[in-house]
C-alpha cells in the first residue's frame, strides 16, 4: 500500500470500481524503484469481499483518496494523482477542487462516454435492477465484456446501487472538473476500449482543455484492462507517464 521514496515526490495511485489494488502493481513497482513515495490506498469495501462493496460509494472514496492526498502533501513537494478507470474520475475530482499539494491527473482509461453496451447498462438496465432491489449484476453478461478474456485482480460481480451513484457521480463531476482543473493532465485511452467511447472521450478532453496543460495519448489494445498490454507496451506507457512527470516536475 505503502512506500517511502526518496526524491520528494509522491504518487497516489487511486484504482478503479471494483478492482483491486494488484491491478496496479505494474504502476506500484516502477515508480517504487524510481525513488518516488507511493501510496496507493484500497478503497473503501474493496477489500475482496462482494458484500463490503456494496456498503460504499463514490464519497467513501473520495474522502479516503483526499485523506491520502493530505499525508501525502504534508511530507512531499509533490504529489501526482494517479488514477486507473474510476480512480481517475476521482483523482480529478481531487484536483479540481484545489486539494492541496495535486501537482498534475494522471488518468488511464478515465470513464466519460460509454460505448453503446455500457450505456445501456447503465442508463436503463441498472435502475431497473435497483428498483427490484438486485444487489449485483456479473461482469460477464453479455451486456458487459467478453468473458473469454482473463483478468486479474477483479470484482466478478458490481453492485447495482454503486454503479449508479458511479454514473450519476461521472454526470455531476467529471465533465465540469475537466475544465476547471488548473493542474497538467495527462490522459491515456485505449484505442479501442470494450467499455467506453474513447473517441468520443479524447475529443472532449482536446476541446475543453488549452493544448499546453494536457497530454493526450492512446495505447494499441481494444480492452479497458490496460495490464493486458504486453511487456513491451507496459513499458513504453510507464515511460510516456515519467516522461509526463518529469517534464512539469
Amino acid at each position: 500500500m505503502y512506500s517511502k521514496g526518496t526524491n520528494g515526490e509522491a504518487i497516489l495511485i487511486l484504482h478503479g470500481f471494483a478492482a483491486n489494488i494488484e491491478q496496479t502493481d505494474t504502476l506500484f513497482n516502477f515508480f517504487t524503484h524510481k525513488g518516488y513515495t507511493v501510496a496507493r490506498p484500497i478503497l473503501p469495501g474493496h477489500s475482496g469481499r462482494m458484500e463490503d462493496l456494496k456498503l460504499y460509494g463514490p464519497d467513501d472514496w473520495l474522502e479516503e483518496a483526499r485523506s491520502w492526498l493530505s499525508k501525502l502533501s504534508a511530507e512531499n513537494d509533490s504529489v501526482y494523482l494517479l488514477g486507473t478507470s474510476f480512480g481517475s474520475n476521482l483523482a480529478l475530482r481531487l484536483a479540481a477542487n484545489n486539494e492541496k499539494g495535486a501537482k498534475a491527473v494522471i488518468a488511464l482509461e478515465m470513464p466519460l462516454f460509454f460505448n453503446l453496451k455500457i450505456w445501456t447498462l447503465l442508463y436503463f438496465v441498472q435502475p431497473i435492477l435497483q428498483f427490484f432491489k438486485i444487489d449485483y449484476f456479473s461482469k460477464g453478461n453479455p451486456l458487459y465484456r467478453d468473458k473469454k478474456v482473463k483478468r486479474e485482480g477483479s470484482f466478478g460481480f458490481i453492485p447495482v446501487r454503486a454503479a449508479g451513484e458511479v454514473r450519476s457521480f461521472i454526470k455531476r463531476h467529471t465533465f465540469d472538473d475537466l475544465i476547471a482543473i488548473k493542474q497538467p493532465l495527462f490522459l491515456l485511452q485505449a484505442e479501442q476500449s470494450d467499455l467506453l467511447d474513447n473517441k468520443r472521450t479524447i475529443g472532449y478532453v482536446c476541446d475543453h482543455i488549452n493544448g499546453e496543460r494536457r497530454s493526450v495519448h492512446c495505447v494499441p489494445i481494444d480492452n479497458h484492462d490496460l495490464n493486458l498490454l504486453d511487456e513491451e507496451g507496459k513499458m513504453i506507457m510507464l515511460e510516456k507517464i515519467h516522461n509526463f512527470i518529469r517534464v512539469i516536475a
